[in-house]
């Protein structure tokens, strides 16, 4: 018994390091897209602070002029507000196309191109209310990848919050 928990015990061990491998020897790109991956969960889970940790203090969306704690107040407002009345769930979801990442030879700046879907829920199912166009500007501090300001453009649709 002691044998098993033992090697139970070695095995967990080396997976968490292996892990940890992985993760110190991840990409720029690869890091990038783990952030733009953390805050589409993050709006699809109704987190305001998982949906605006990709933006730097200072933050910027320079077609609208918002900065990072007005979003993250809008998203607070509208995590409660817009909710399906039988079932309560949060009724918008996000869908983002693999993201075109350019960093700079410096490593320290990149420019990130990426298309979003916003869908609404609408008797039951999924449908695309807005589509934008985003680019956004990004640099690279202590804290990893942040973005610093991003601009957006309506491809289809209307912005529906």
């Amino acid at each position: 018994m002691k044998k098993i928990a033992l090697t139970l015990a070695a095995a967990l061990i080396a997976w968490a390091l292996g892990y940890w491998i992985y993760l110190l020897c991840a990409s720029d790109s690869t890091r990038i897209r783990w952030l733009i991956e953390k805050m589409e969960r993050g709006f699809n889970a109704s987190s305001a602070r998982a949906t605006v940790s990709g933006l730097a203090d200072g933050f910027v969306e320079e077609t609208s002029g918002v900065e990072r704690e007005e979003i993250h107040k809008f998203l607070l407002y509208l995590f409660f507000h817009e909710r399906d009345p039988q079932t309560k769930e949060f009724k918008y979801r996000v869908e983002l196309d693999p993201p075109e990442i350019d960093i700079s030879a410096e490593r320290k700046a990149a420019t990130v191109k990426l298309a979003a879907r916003f869908l609404e829920r609408r008797g039951g199912t999924w449908q695309a209310t807005w589509e934008v166009g985003i680019d956004a500007d990004l640099k690279k501090g202590n804290e990893g990848w942040r973005i610093v300001q991003s601009r957006h453009r309506t491809e289809r649709g209307r912005r529906p919050f």
